[in-house]
């Protein structure tokens, strides 16, 4: 009689010993992965997604690619003709259209980057909320596509200092590192951006006024040494845009870059924010799907 208990409890226990069981899939990685890797891994995804944000800005435009160049051409030559004729504005032998224009053209890919990241995750929610695929690679894209009108916008610079004969130092090392961190630092910033924009769907309304803000705050229309003394190493030190319009126009024309900005800290600021962007980025893109 025991027996036959026995043997009725285990058969009817024996469905539940031998359910499926749960397989969780979770990313892998150590603990210091940041999530970068996709943007090498999945750079034919990044191309194309980056491909397609130029074709959809420029779709059933008028002047299409045009505006690329007219945004900083316009700023530039509104400036000039507002402060162009404070002497201190321009360094000497150097045309003040020129000296706008020089800072215009990195500014308005960064903030044209940051503006366009920080959108790109709810702009892209019926992809994202399908179809897996490392999400970091949406503001990333964003950031990839405003590097055409960076090169069109610095083609036309180069034409412009051609035709008026401005004298060029070409230091392209200095060029090359500056460029290294302005696309850095706008990766980075936009990261931080679309995360934010996520949790938070206010900061759409106040980013702007932030990145207009920044423009003031950052030599692109005036030179550093016109900034009051009292504030300009907090200004300049703490603003690695600062440091990289600097650089620019320095591996461009040769002006000196002021003492305020410390030697190569612009490069290792925007590495810190690039990597603390990816950080905060994959710290939220485990619940993009749900508050998107």
């Amino acid at each position: 009689m025991a027996a036959d208990i026995a043997k009725t409890a285990e058969t009817t226990l024996l469905p539940e010993r031998m359910a499926t069981p749960e397989i969780r899939i979770r990313p892998g990685g150590r603990a210091l992965d940041l999530g970068l890797a996709p943007l090498l891994t999945h750079r034919e995804l990044l191309y194309f997604l980056a491909w397609r944000d130029v074709k959809v800005r420029y779709s059933q435009t008028l002047l299409g690619i045009l505006w690329a160049v007219l945004q900083p051409l316009a700023a530039a030559g509104i400036f000039a003709l507002v402060l162009g004729r404070i002497s201190a504005l321009s360094p000497t032998g150097l045309p003040y259209f020129a000296f706008a224009l020089s800072g215009l053209v990195p500014w308005v890919f960064f903030s044209n980057a940051v503006l366009s990241g920080a959108n790109s995750i709810i702009a892209s929610a019926n992809v994202v909320t399908k179809v897996y695929f490392p999400r970091i690679l949406v503001p990333a894209a964003a950031v990839a596509a405003g590097l055409v009108d960076l090169v069109l916008s610095s083609g036309v610079l180069a034409a412009f200092l051609a035709l008026r004969g401005v004298g060029l130092a070409l230091d392209v090392g200095r060029l090359v590192g500056a460029l290294g961190a302005l696309v850095a630092v706008s990766v980075g910033v936009a990261f931080w951006a679309a995360a934010l924009n996520v949790r938070y769907r206010d900061f759409r309304h106040a980013l702007p006024f932030l990145v207009q803000l920044g423009l003031f705050a950052t030599p692109v229309i005036y030179p550093a040494s016109s900034l009051p003394a009292a504030h300009r190493t907090v200004l300049l030190a703490v603003n690695p845009m600062a440091g990289i319009v600097e650089n620019l126009r320095a591996g461009l024309f040769g002006i000196p870059v002021s003492a305020e900005v410390p030697g190569v800290w612009f490069a290792v600021a925007s590495l810190l924010v690039l990597l603390t962007g990816a950080a905060v980025f994959r710290w939220v893109e485990h619940g993009l799907a749900d508050v998107i």
